[in-house]
């Protein structure tokens, strides 16, 4: 089914017509302050006896801006807990050849069986993303939250955490695992074992050991040895527990965890932290830290480095959270700038580039995006809730606030060793006016997200204006299906590509959003049906790391402000995909021309335009074989490329 419910629905809001109205006064079951459920009974809603729906994957979604499935799909209830997930990597010696990882669920039926039957799937891709190869289990075993990384020969290595217990009933047992697999094969073998105790002999909450790993080649050696963080969640009484950290060489287990840093008290859940490493040999990591204020636990974002393949770190540097800012003075006098723990971090040459979420008092009306480069710019806010465009959010239903969602989640950062900066991230949507909001939900309540970027053309010193990445919706005419677009996780380099950069990046997409864990039995249950991994490469011009003039409204052009991205596959000689910026409004038109300057096709003609980027995919299987111009062409301005249609 076309264009479901929901978007029958968005038209009706931009229209003006009431849907489900939320008004301004909040009510109990409404939140305004991020992440207040956890802290909250859930407040069930109607409806108490909906059966959850067994998985009936089908076909994939239809996307736009060229999306492609990677072949991985089965719907899991959260894939991340704070990080970035680190899904996608790329060869740097031929980015043609790409790898991902997604965790999955192979039976939908229920809560119990999508925790049993939880599966870490690889796909891969050696032609730049138009086909894949694929394994849904690279364990044959129970695992999740995948971290992958590519060794200097470009193999395939996935960090994750498992169960490797039988028999075992004292605790002692396995829980981290890492698998490799030969480069261009999709066939795992498990290489290490890390142990599921700390050397503190702690086992966690429930025994659950230590989870959430992540890791980072050592660049100093040619990538033998690896450093590993992960996190305990404490037993309850407990004190919070400090990340765990080992070096782990590479096809020996490992024999420890230890704490980093000593002291440093962590998120409890874990999951928060990311590491990346530099060409010269650094390693950063940015975590998610809690610490104690006067009684009062308070969330900050923190950056250490290691020069020496982790023997030793820096001493850690509090990027951002529980500053005062006096700019708003909505509370008084002080006004808090809170953490957010979604982050992610990446290099340009020997300065680490870190993107994170972040709040004014805690609420959602003012989450937003940050950037920080270590010992130059400082903290910059670089995309916030825009209610004219839908993104971000006042409030949410308490019982709809989906685990590790807000209104604006999981930034994943790209560098270019030029400076350029490129920062992707999910956004829910609202309507608000004088007198109601109203979010942009499926059927059952669920919010849709889409994903937006936004860029630096100076390494983070200005930035441009957010747009988005991939809709919800089709809003262009071209009979794609609308879904909501999560999880994005994008490749840490942007490649060069003549006067453009190449950002790659996966996503997770469901037709319905809905979740099944940490909610009241007998409430609203979002399907587990119809979602997939897919992976998306979008060129991006000049134009998408600079603001549009504040004095020219989106609904008018902007001279030089659009682009023809990809068209793709080139030679054609059947369905082609074309990829294209705006970054002004007016009207637009995309045509097909052959060698005598005759429009062969217009599949778009003359239609109002608006600020984003946009796709069309053309049937040329009756096209003569020949030379073709595609031509872009908005009030008056002309951009166009050269097509090769052969037989």
């Amino acid at each position: 089914m076309k264009q479901s419910l929901f978007l029958a629905a968005c038209t009706a809001l931009l229209a003006g017509a009431p849907v489900a109205a939320q008004q301004i006064a909040p009510a109990n079951d409404r939140l305004e302050r991020i992440q207040d459920w956890k802290i909250s009974d859930p407040t069930p809603l109607p409806n108490p006896n909906r059966p959850i729906q067994a998985a009936v994957q089908g076909a994939p979604l239809n996307l736009r801006g060229g999306a492609k499935a990677t072949g991985l799909q089965g719907y899991y209830d959260y894939q991340s807990n704070g990080m970035s997930p680190h899904w996608l990597a790329v060869d740097p010696k031929d980015p043609q050849k790409l790898h991902a990882v997604y965790m999955l669920a192979t039976d939908n039926f229920d809560s119990v069986a999508i925790s049993s039957s939880r599966r870490v799937g690889y796909t891969y891709s050696s032609d730049g993303g138009a086909t894949w190869s694929t394994n849904p289990d690279i364990g044959g075993m129970r695992l999740g939250f995948p971290y992958i990384e590519l060794s200097a020969d470009g193999e395939p290595f996935v960090i994750t955490h498992g169960d490797l217990t039988s028999g075992v009933s004292d605790g002692t047992g396995v829980r981290t695992l890492l698998y490799a697999a030969e480069a261009g094969k999709t066939a795992f073998n498990r290489i290490a074992k890390f142990p599921r105790r700390t050397i503190s002999n702690r086992d966690g909450d429930g025994g659950a050991g230590v989870i959430w790993p992540a890791f980072e080649f050592n660049p100093k050696d040619g990538g033998t040895t690896a450093v590993c963080i992960a996190s305990l969640s404490p037993r309850t009484g407990e004190q919070a527990a400090p990340l765990q950290f080992s070096i782990a060489s590479i096809g020996a287990d490992v024999d420890s965890w230890v704490d980093f840093n000593d002291s440093v008290l962590c998120a409890t859940s874990g999951g928060r932290y990311v590491l990346a490493s530099s060409a010269g040999g650094k390693i950063g990591m940015v975590y998610h830290l809690i610490v104690d204020n006067e009684g009062t636990n308070q969330g900050r974002i923190v950056f250490s480095e290691s020069t020496d393949g982790g023997n030793s770190w820096s001493d850690p540097v509090a990027i951002f959270g529980g500053g005062i800012n006096t700019q708003f003075n909505l509370e008084g006098d002080e006004d808090t700038l809170t953490a957010g723990n979604e982050m992610d971090i990446a290099y340009v040459g020997e300065t680490a580039h870190v993107v994170f979420t972040g709040s004014l008092n805690n609420l959602y009306r003012f989450e937003s995006v940050w950037h920080w480069a270590a010992g130059e710019n400082g903290i910059k806010q670089v995309a916030a809730p825009d209610f004219a465009n839908l993104r971000g959010v006042y409030t949410i239903p308490r019982i709809k606030a989906q685990p590790g969602f807000s209104g604006i989640s999981y930034p994943t950062i790209s560098t270019s060793e030029d400076g350029h900066v490129f920062i992707a991230f999910m956004a829910g949507g609202q309507v608000v006016d004088d007198s109601v909001r109203e979010n942009i939900v499926s059927a059952d309540g669920f919010l849709y997200y889409r994903v937006w970027g936004v860029g630096s053309p100076d390494g983070g010193a200005n930035w441009g204006d957010a747009f988005v990445l991939q809709d919800w919706a089709d809003i262009d005419g071209g009979n794609t299906d609308s879904a909501s677009i999560e999880y994005p996780s994008a490749g840490e380099a942007m490649r060069k590509v003549g006067d453009n950069y190449e950002h790659l990046m996966t996503f997770q997409a469901r037709r319905d959003p809905g979740m099944y864990a940490f909610i009241s039995d007998g409430s609203d249950r979002g399907p587990g049906s119809e979602c997939f991994q897919y992976f998306q490469r979008t060129m991006l011009t000049e134009a998408n790391f600079l603001k549009i003039p504040s004095a020219v409204d989106n609904h008018l052009a902007v001279t030089n402000r659009m682009a023809i991205n990809s068209a793709f596959p080139n030679p054609t000689s059947g369905l082609l995909t074309v990829n294209y910026t705006l970054v002004g409004g007016g009207e637009v038109s995309l045509k097909l021309y052959n060698s005598l300057g005759d429009v062969v096709m217009a599949p778009v003609n003359a239609e109002n335009g608006y600020n984003g980027q946009h796709s069309r995919t053309l049937d040329l299987s009756g096209v003569p074989a020949g030379p073709y111009r595609i031509v872009l062409s908005q009030n008056g301005q002309s951009v166009s490329t050269p097509l090769n249609v052969v037989r």
